[in-house]
């Protein structure tokens, strides 16, 4: 039997039907890509099968734009993607996988069904996608943020414990079905019990581990946070405005103050002429360590206006 017809063992995808939500449409030629592929069903046939399973709405459409008959499926794909979606259908579904919740109480029922809608927005976004590594780091993004946080914080301790600052979606994905099994019981006593035993799935060795491994990341965090603000502190101008202590002289010796003394002469800049409140190198608001003025004794551990 020929592979390349649609006449194959091969499960046949469900028809398109025709609604014009974007979801439908996008969904149906994503089963169409899996049928393809699991079918073996070549190019040059692909946009005769997919309209076999489209309806008459959709070959009617095909009909009246007059392409030619060797199109391809992905130029196929988007025109059918294009005419079948609402406008901003790609905004709209960002906004829903950002804005996804689960729904609690904790269980693994609840865990699956929010596993499946981040899977479901992660194939309906690839069509919109070149790079696939970008795709998977937004869908990461969101499911951790729309976690319960006793959810959220065990995944980031897996997150840790497997050596990276990310995990692919389907360990992600594997470790919250694990996590939600954990919690699949009415009694809490029995969770905690269970989530001790389970250190060696998630990498957790003793009922403590998750709450240090949390302050580990906590501690991270703020580890960035201090590189950030060592750079930010490195990249500030170091000219005399903003460093008033740049480059200022030695403390004065007993000799230097004598003759600063005698001459009327700055103990900050050690010119002649002026004295310290008045200096215009240093200014009286930079006063320097060590440095003290006419009038006090070396001891005395005061300075008073020259």
């Amino acid at each position: 039997m020929d592979p390349a017809t649609p006449s194959f063992k091969f499960p046949h995808p469900t028809p398109f039907n025709g609604k014009r939500d974007g979801f439908s449409v996008l969904g149906f030629l994503k089963r169409m890509t899996f049928f393809f592929d699991g079918a073996g069903i070549a190019e040059p046939r692909k946009v005769g099968v997919t309209l076999a399973f489209a309806g008459d709405e959709v070959i009617g459409w095909w009909a009246l734009l007059n392409k030619p008959s060797d199109t391809s499926f992905p130029d196929f794909s988007e025109l059918l993607a294009t005419e079948f979606s609402p406008a901003k259908f790609k905004e709209h579904i960002l906004a829903l996988t950002m804005q996804m919740k689960m729904t609690l109480p904790l269980n693994i029922s609840n865990v699956m069904a929010y596993i499946t809608k981040a899977r479901e927005y992660h194939l309906l976004l690839q069509s919109y996608y070149a790079d696939n590594a970008v795709l998977n780091d937004t869908i990461r993004t969101a499911f951790l943020s729309g976690a319960p946080t006793q959810l959220r914080q065990m995944l980031e301790v897996a997150i840790v414990n497997a050596g990276n600052d990310t995990i692919d979606l389907p360990r992600l994905f594997k470790a919250a079905e694990e996590f939600g099994r954990i919690f699949h019981t009415e009694d809490p006593s029995l969770g905690a019990k269970a989530l001790a035993a389970s250190g060696s799935s998630a990498g957790i060795t003793d009922p403590n581990a998750m709450e240090v491994d949390n302050i580990h990341i906590q501690l991270n965090n703020i580890h960035k946070q201090l590189g950030t603000l060592h750079r930010s502190l490195q990249n500030r101008p170091t000219n005399g405005t903003n460093n008033p202590s740049r480059d200022r002289p030695a403390p004065l010796t007993a000799a230097d103050r004598e003759y600063l003394v005698r001459n009327g002469g700055c103990f900050r800049c050690r010119e002649l002429g002026h004295i310290s409140p008045n200096c215009p190198k240093y200014g009286n608001g930079s006063r320097g360590i060590n440095q003290v003025t006419a009038g006090e004794s070396p001891d005395s551990g005061k300075a008073s206006g020259n």
